[in-house]
């Protein structure tokens, strides 16, 4: 009778143990950009970098480089408060961009990021699951990157 319930107290450990949290955000790069990769720094909970690929389509006036919009889903292991912010400057570093926002990460929950929309626009907003199904709803538009998966 104790083998079957030290058996079972291991088995339910195991259990909890492999329980993480885990919350998902898409992040959305709405806009034909200038830049092959844009980058994205995570800070707080889950700290990283994320990089998001968006390929060349044409150039424009002869001048300005044109790349495809993206999405990215990312996976973070832990709850709490992130940052997710980007900084970049153009070739000539003559204009600097840069916004930041902060997420509650709660366990099992989806966020819709939109990381740059419109075409001069370029700051950091959340978007409702309906607003990002909306914005997403031609995905040939858009540039699939592989997922992020946080490390612990």
């Amino acid at each position: 009778m104790k083998k079957i319930i030290f058996l079972m107290l291991c088995i339910f450990s195991l259990g909890l143990g492999s329980t993480k949290a885990e919350s998902t955000v898409y992040l959305l790069v709405n806009a034909k950009t200038t830049l092959p990769t844009f980058h994205v720094s995570v800070n707080g909970a889950n700290s990283g970098e994320i990089t998001i690929e968006t390929p060349f389509i044409k150039m424009l006036y002869g001048l300005l480089p044109r790349h495809k919009k993206a999405i990215r889903k990312c996976i973070f292991k832990n709850e709490g408060k992130t940052i997710i912010s980007y900084e970049y400057s153009n070739k000539d570093h003559t204009k600097d961009w840069s916004d930041s926002f902060t997420l509650d990460l709660e366990d099992g929950k989806t966020y819709y990021i939109e990381l740059v929309h419109g075409d001069v626009k370029y700051k950091i907003r959340e978007l409702t699951e309906k607003e990002f199904l909306k914005k997403t709803k031609k995905t040939k538009d858009f540039e699939i990157n592989p997922d992020y998966i946080a490390e612990d």
